[in-house]
């Protein structure tokens, strides 16, 4: 009896992941027709209406999907398969780009500002953000759309930067790599301490913001956790 009840309940998950592929399969064709009508006259309320649509549907910000649905054509709206999982598609943030492009003042500015933190434009690659951009739309928009997804940024930007002076701090051999050479650049002239101590309160600083946006958000807590306790497991951005 057991083995025929798993068999079912394996039936039943099979049926609804078939749902939830041909739902989605459905979703970005529409996605894209309706991005396709707005050529020869695009439309920032329509493009941001897309990507925060993709943006439900898809990673970065939404759920994992299967890249089993990507099109060719799906690349001219910002569809590509993972960087370090090509199996799984993801959205780079294309669609808000555009938005931005056609018009940085809009009365959309509240979203589309968000499209300037990452200097590429791609929110799907590991590229470090802009911390000067990010800065810029948490102050403007304190609480704007983006307001967890640009507190994240700097933090996860921080929590980085404390990792790699930690290394320099700890006098590592191997501590100028490649994560250094990314990090170099918002090194100063200060104390490698107090510069560690400022990227600390920093990172801290902001993961208190972004949970101020999301306060059941675990995995910002165990950040601020680990970070109190001066240890940051993994990072965020800059991966070879």
């Amino acid at each position: 009896m057991r083995s025929l009840v798993t068999l079912l309940c394996a039936c039943v998950l099979a049926q609804q992941f078939l749902f939830g592929q041909n739902a989605l399969a459905a979703s970005l064709a529409k996605i894209h027709q309706a991005y396709r009508s707005l050529r020869g006259n695009p439309n920032i309320e329509k493009l941001v209406m897309l990507d925060q649509e993709l943006r439900r549907l898809l990673p970065p910000a939404g759920p994992f999907a299967s890249a089993n649905d990507l099109r060719p054509e799906y690349e001219e709206i910002g569809l590509t398969r993972g960087a370090f999982e090509s199996g799984i598609l993801v959205y780079s943030g294309k669609l808000l780009v555009d938005a931005h492009k056609i018009d940085p003042n809009s009365p959309y500015r509240s979203y589309t500002l968000y499209a300037t933190v990452f200097p590429d434009g791609r929110e799907d690659r590991t590229a470090v953000p802009s911390p000067a951009a990010a800065r810029r739309y948490v102050e403007e928009f304190p609480d704007g759309p983006f307001g967890l997804e640009a507190n994240l940024a700097l933090a996860h930007f921080y929590d980085d930067l404390f990792k790699v002076i930690q290394r320099l701090v700890a006098g590592a051999r191997n501590a100028k790599n490649y994560k250094y050479n990314c990090y170099s650049r918002y090194l100063s002239d200060r104390p490698l301490r107090e510069q560690l101590s400022l990227a600390q309160q920093s990172a801290l600083s902001f993961y208190r913001r972004a949970l101020a946006h999301r306060p059941e958000a675990r995995n910002v807590r165990e950040s601020i956790a680990n970070l109190e306790r001066g240890s940051s497991p993994g990072w965020f951005f800059c991966f070879d």
